[in-house]
């Protein structure tokens, strides 16, 4: 079975486990809340949302990328210590780009 106990003991400690569950769904928090906020400023006065193609492109995109990094921090984080740190890395770079998208859109770019 791929998803059972057996499988997240084996590929995660559980300080790490806990810390990369936290940084997944902060993340797509962050980025339901940039969409969100984007779409906010192109509603009708009517209610209905005027749903641009580009905003909705980028949001698949988005939790794509976070699909992809969720799988190579489960099969990667235990295979060697270098690749360790790139996960590592890699994780908290998107973390922090998604905070300053949400700051960006926050301020009203």
């Amino acid at each position: 079975m791929l998803f059972s106990v057996d499988f997240f003991n084996q590929y995660f400690r559980g300080d790490q486990f806990i810390f990369f569950i936290v940084l997944f769904f902060v993340s797509i928090v962050l980025s339901v809340f940039v969409e969100i906020s984007a779409l906010r400023k192109v509603t009708a006065p009517s209610l209905k949302l005027n749903f641009s193609a580009d905003r909705v492109r980028v949001f698949v995109i988005q939790v794509v990328l976070l699909i992809v990094m969720f799988t190579l921090v489960t099969w990667l984080v235990n295979f060697v210590d270098l690749i360790d740190h790139i996960v590592y890395g890699l994780v908290i770079y998107f973390f922090v780009g998604a905070l300053f998208e949400s700051c960006r859109y926050l301020r009203g770019r």
